[in-house]
């Protein structure tokens, strides 16, 4: 009878009196299924219910409030007085009050500041739904939203998939005035996810003129794997074309060139078709800037009488030369605002161009050294904060001497001053070679941040060069002249937290002129595509100041690098070495000298009468510090492969949640390391597909081993291929695996070290890999019986000299 009656009102009410006996009823009504008709009846009742509702908004029942927020958004913009009072409810303590409200705010279009304050931080709410609604919110609020946009450009990170999906599709809405979006909608386009990068194009699309600097990344897009994303990212070039044709924007026409090319060039018919709106913009801006020449001749040839011509050329060189030594980098944008003058369009690989810009005086000016500077002095502070924040150079801060080979000599420890003669060159090309683990990558960032010193005394080179580090293969594209060159040119951006592409005159300058230090690290692991673009031997390469880090004797051809080689020390010195990176860890005064002494005669006794890497010492120390930190019971690792064994441990330990046994972390260690290292006997990059499949076909295990212990990572651009981060725990891995495969099979041992006789180097470049297969060997134990001879000869091949070696591969190439 209840719900008859409050169906009939739906219908019948039309009066306060009538509205108010609903309401009153509603108050004192338990039963839910009769409040929801009683709610329903005022939102048939249209804006004159909106007090009522809005007043059920601060009733003590969830239900009635998330019923009145739903009532308020049907009833749509008519509800504007509600707006207050749904703005409070978005702070409501119950997830389905918080969810309606933000419905409707959305569906009534409220714009509000302090509407769109409340909804920017419900994009940070618990609840992935709710911070979905908040974002569907703010995509129906539109262009009036625009003060959302720090938070939407956050929530393009969000961990739920659809929310990031929704907060592309807001940013979209809000259009033009989105424009700080962009730098998180073009790393959104390099996304794993399909409808992210589809969403995140069609933002760009829509935001028009200031999303000029993503054209490449849609050029890229164009060849995405999916339809839907190759179309939104020609749409979105269609879209920011036209709109810098309506700003009359000339300075972009190479961008617009660039464009068109791509477009028309696709293998699809329908992205060819938006080539045409990219088209008929290029060409409207050249007849503008045509137009724009023309119309300044006419003028100049109108009043000749206003400036006389050698005045107005004494005045000028006046000003270019009180610039250059008053104020160097007002000179660079007084360039740069002159490049429309260029008859031909700015290119780095350009080796030689007369354009009015150098008859001007200005551009020959700008590539000098006291500019050039200039500008890198104006962006030291923030090149060195961001190179200190790369995960590389953190993970490297405590750095400890070591004695390396430069070029043949013997140095106790590598100094600034010792590479200062090598910079004087004006070429400067570095090989740091060495083994893995050896301390290559941690030179090179020490190196790099010399290079950023302020006193002359304590650089490597006369003048400040700001380090770019390359860790990964470069992208090919067939749009790019020079991967390798481009890759540079973004890294020097994000270096110096620049909005636009660095100027390409100013780069090949920078890099001629070795104010850039190029650091390319892992570059014998790095493909072969990638190995072949980086040739510092070639006439046209531009890098004039170069590390390299590699763990092969690399040939340049012609060009001789200078050679430095860390080296390992030996137990005489495991003492000095432990202390000194103790006492950088600031942990020196936790362990007692008893206590410091013993662990390191336990670890000089591990490694017996060998010489060991950094790596190793390192992490030794690190457990040394857990010992004592977390008042561990067991004992420090009695040999190198239980050292390994207690690291994993230990990472597996600091997971608070969702963490695997340890005897399956070991397993799947194991079994990934051993699929980096058995092609080659050395730790290599692998198919992300196969170690999936070697691990049992759990994607779950990789991604756990990759994010939540970091001891892989996976490479860019592809992101097909994962390789392991230290190169001698992968080694002790793989060794373990394989002692585990073989045990007591002979047959198997015996073809084990003929191959790695008869390998392309011989043993030598897998040196340390055989002595962690020693190791694991004689660290078994009685867990099953190894052929007594296999440590022996794997010592033996190990350590064999030269033409003991040769002969050695000559016999087992015999055997085979």
């Amino acid at each position: 009878t209840s719900v008859a009656k409050i169906e009939r009102s739906k219908a019948q009410t039309d009066s306060a009196a009538e509205i108010d006996t609903l309401v009153e009823r509603l108050k004192h009504e338990d039963d839910g299924f009769v409040q929801w008709h009683i709610i329903r009846a005022l939102e048939q009742v249209g804006p004159a219910a909106v007090p009522a509702l809005t007043d059920a908004l601060r009733d003590e029942r969830s239900t009635v409030r998330a019923g009145a927020a739903e009532a308020l958004g049907e009833i749509g913009g008519d509800a504007e007085s509600g707006i207050p009072a749904l703005t409070a409810a978005l702070r409501d303590e119950d997830d389905q009050v918080r969810q309606s409200a933000a419905g409707a705010l959305g569906e009534i279009g409220a714009s509000t500041d302090a509407a769109i304050f409340a909804l920017s931080e419900a994009l940070s709410d618990k609840s992935s739904f709710m911070r979905w609604q908040a974002a569907k919110a703010l995509e129906r609020i539109g262009p009036a939203a625009a003060a959302a946009v720090p938070s939407l450009s956050r929530s393009l990170d969000d961990p739920d998939k659809d929310v990031r999906w929704r907060a592309a599709a807001a940013v979209r809405a809000i259009g033009p005035a989105a424009g700080g979006a962009v730098p998180s909608l073009a790393r959104a386009l390099e996304s794993s996810d399909d409808d992210l990068r589809r969403a995140a194009a069609q933002a760009l699309g829509a935001i028009g003129a200031e999303a000029k600097g993503t054209t490449g990344a849609l050029i890229r897009a164009l060849q995405d794997a999916d339809h839907d994303v190759r179309t939104a990212a020609a749409e979105a070039l269609g879209s920011i074309a036209t709109a810098l044709r309506d700003a009359e924007d000339s300075e972009s026409l190479e961008l617009l060139r660039i464009a068109q090319t791509a477009l028309a060039s696709h293998e699809d018919p329908a992205i060819r078709a938006f080539a045409l709106p990219v088209r008929r913009a290029t060409e409207y801006l050249e007849i503008a800037r045509r137009g724009e020449l023309a119309e300044a001749a006419r003028w100049l040839k109108q009043h000749p009488y206003l400036l006389p011509l050698p005045t107005m050329i004494l005045a000028w060189i006046g000003l270019c030369l009180l610039l250059f030594f008053v104020q160097p980098v007002a000179l660079l944008r007084l360039n740069h605002g002159l490049r429309f003058l260029d008859l031909a369009p700015s290119t780095i690989d350009r080796r030689a161009r007369l354009s009015l810009r150098t008859l001007l005086l200005v551009n020959y000016l700008c590539h000098q050294p006291r500019v050039l500077d200039a500008w890198i002095a104006r962006r030291l502070a923030m090149a060195r904060k961001n190179f200190q924040q790369r995960k590389t150079v953190q993970d490297r801060q405590v750095h400890v001497d070591v004695s390396v080979s430069l070029d043949g000599h013997l140095l106790n420890r590598l100094t600034a001053q010792d590479l200062q003669p090598i910079f004087e060159r004006k070429l400067n090309h570095v090989l740091i070679q060495g083994e893995g683990g050896s301390g290559k990558t941690s030179l090179a960032c020490q190196i790099g941040q010399w290079a950023m010193a302020t006193s002359p005394a304590e650089r490597v080179a006369r003048q400040i060069m700001l380090p770019i580090l390359i860790e990964d293969d470069l992208e090919a594209d067939d749009h790019i002249d020079d991967p390798f060159i481009v890759t540079i040119q973004r890294r020097l951006q994000l270096l110096v937290d620049e909005e636009s592409p660095i100027d390409g005159d100013m780069l090949r300058d920078l890099l001629l002129q070795r104010r850039l230090l190029v650091i390319v690290d892992h570059f014998s692991e790095m493909s072969e595509a990638t190995r072949r673009l980086i040739r510092p031997d070639q006439s046209e390469f531009l890098a004039n100041a170069m590390i390299i880090t590699s763990r092969l004797e690399e040939d340049f051809g012609a060009l001789t690098p200078v050679v430095v080689t860390p080296l390992r020390f030996s137990g005489s010195r495991l003492s000095s070495f432990i202390d000194a990176y103790l006492t950088m860890r600031r942990k020196r005064d936790l362990i007692e000298d008893t206590e410091f002494f013993d662990g390191c005669k336990k670890l000089s006794a591990m490694v017996g009468t060998r010489e060991i890497t950094v790596l190793l010492a390192k992490l030794y120390a690190e457990q040394m510090i857990g010992a004592k930190q977390k008042a561990q019971d067991s004992e420090l690792p009695e040999t190198i492969p239980g050292l390994m064994i207690s690291y994993l441990n230990e990472l597996n330990r600091n997971l608070t949640e969702h963490r695997i046994p340890d005897r399956a972390l070991h397993k799947a260690a194991k079994t990934a390391a051993w699929a980096c290292v058995r092609e080659s006997f050395r730790p290599m990059p692998t198919s992300r597909q196969g170690l999936v499949e070697a691990l049992g076909g759990d994607q779950g295990l990789l991604d756990y081993l990759e994010h939540r212990l970091h001891l892989m990572r996976t490479i860019p651009p592809a992101k097909e291929q994962v390789r392991f981060l230290l190169d001698p725990l992968a080694e002790y891995l793989a060794a373990l695996h394989l002692v585990d495969l073989y045990g007591a099979d002979a047959e198997a041992w015996r073809r084990l070290l003929v191959y790695a006789k008869v390998m392309p180097g011989g043993p030598d470049p897998i040196r340390s890999f055989l002595l962690a297969v020693r190791d694991c060997c004689l660290a078994r134990g009685d867990a099953g019986p190894i052929p007594a001879s296999v440590p022996g000869e794997l010592w033996r091949l190990a350590g064999l000299r030269p033409v003991r070696r040769k002969l050695a591969a000559i016999l087992a190439a015999d055997m085979v």
